[in-house]
């Protein structure tokens, strides 16, 4: 009986075991594969989310680049083609720098000519003396032009020349320098052009300086009877152009000093440049007093615009009866510090011209801006003489002339 017992609860212990055994291990593959599910379904997750997310990424990133790629090369594109733009227009302009020289010293040669006018010298006043006189208005090295529209072969002009330039540095000439003075307007009927300008006369008139305002209408533009002249900002104005152009020499006169144009040279000939310039006359209206002589100021005398003296100007009043304003008012059109000045060609003296000693003066109205009065300040003589010794004695001068001649 014993035997049997110790029999059964051997056999309980072993089923005992093996059943705590069983559960226990089978607990544990349910819990192993819970959290390998959970952890695969997880990371299937993440994959998903991660697909759903990198291709735009990878998307905007290349436009990105693609952009900024495209960006420096259209940049590097642009920088060299304005470098090559640059060293062309350099070349062109050293090129034609000497020709435009050469055009700007006869204009002002020109200008200077005695034969003129005293007056505003008219478009055929000025063409005659330079035509007349080509000569002296051609250098050494250059060649006479005429020149004529292609589609009016009448119509010409005969103030062009040509001179030879080396291009290449090589010590032969293998192009021309051609340039042209252009300074004939359209004819006039009414006040205005009567057609349209052609290739050989001026481009356009002189350039209007500063801003235009619609309530200074007798100030703009207009023209000058039929002088080819205009009237701007109360100053006579007219144009002058100067064109240049390169032409190749492809039949050079002789080997010696000429070649043929090398096409491998760098750079582009053949382009024109052109060069405005505006001439300006002061008309005398345009001042308030003008003598060639002494000019003496007495007292109780009050003047508003310029005063113009090729000589002394002595100042015969006083600070409080004698004064010069400003041409106008703030808001006149003509209020402006040109229209106002006092220009003397001599000295500058306080008194009359019989006096030993200082005493005059006057009062002198200082610009001061458009939107700012004016300021006072008094005449200061220029020499320490007095003004019976400042004054020129132009009777005498003219007696010695006369018995000179």
């Amino acid at each position: 009986m014993y035997q049997k017992n110790q029999q059964f609860k051997k056999i309980t212990r072993i089923l005992t075991k093996f059943l705590r055994g069983f559960c226990i291990k089978k607990a544990t593959k349910r819990s192993l594969n819970w959290l390998l599910r959970n952890v695969f379904r997880t990371q299937k997750k993440q994959q998903l989310t991660n697909a759903g997310f990198v291709l735009p990424t990878v998307i905007m990133v290349s436009l990105v680049v693609v952009l900024l790629t495209t960006a420096m090369m259209l940049r590097s594109f642009n920088r060299l083609e304005n470098a090559n733009n640059v060293r062309v227009n350099e070349s062109v302009m050293n090129i034609a720098t000497p020709a435009i020289d050469r055009g700007k010293a006869k204009i002002s040669k020109l200008l200077q000519d005695k034969t003129l006018s005293k007056t505003t010298p008219t478009d055929d006043d000025l063409y005659n003396a330079l035509v007349n006189n080509i000569d002296k208005y051609t250098f050494g090295d250059e060649t006479k032009l005429t020149l004529s529209l292609q589609e009016q072969p009448s119509l010409q002009i005969q103030t062009a020349w040509r001179f030879p330039v080396d291009t290449d540095s090589n010590g032969k000439f293998d192009s021309y320098t051609l340039y042209g003075i252009y300074f004939k307007t359209p004819p006039v009927e009414n006040g205005q052009y009567s057609r349209a300008r052609n290739a050989l006369e001026a481009r356009n008139p002189p350039v209007v300086k500063g801003k235009l305002n619609a309530n200074c209408g007798s100030t703009d533009t207009s023209l000058v009877g039929n002088t080819g002249w205009v009237r701007q900002d109360n100053e006579i104005k007219k144009a002058f152009f100067v064109y240049t152009a390169i032409a190749r020499i492809t039949a050079p006169p002789n080997t010696t000093n000429y070649e043929v144009y090398n096409r491998n040279i760098p750079g582009s000939l053949g382009r024109a440049v052109e060069y405005q310039q505006d001439r300006v006359q002061t008309p005398t209206n345009n001042n308030a007093v003008v003598y060639d002589d002494d000019l003496e100021l007495n007292s109780d005398t009050n003047l508003n615009g310029g005063v113009f003296t090729n000589s002394n100007l002595l100042a015969a009043g006083t600070v409080s009866n004698l004064r010069l304003y400003q041409v106008s008012s703030k808001a006149s059109c003509f209020y402006k510090p040109k229209n106002a000045k006092i220009i003397v060609g001599g000295n500058l003296a306080l008194g009359k011209f019989t006096d030993a000693s200082d005493t005059g003066g006057a009062t002198v109205d200082l610009y001061n801006g458009k939107t700012s009065n004016v300021t006072t300040g008094s005449l200061t003589k220029s020499v320490t003489n007095s003004p019976k010794d400042t004054a020129y004695n132009n009777l005498a001068y003219v007696r010695r002339i006369n018995k000179l001649i």
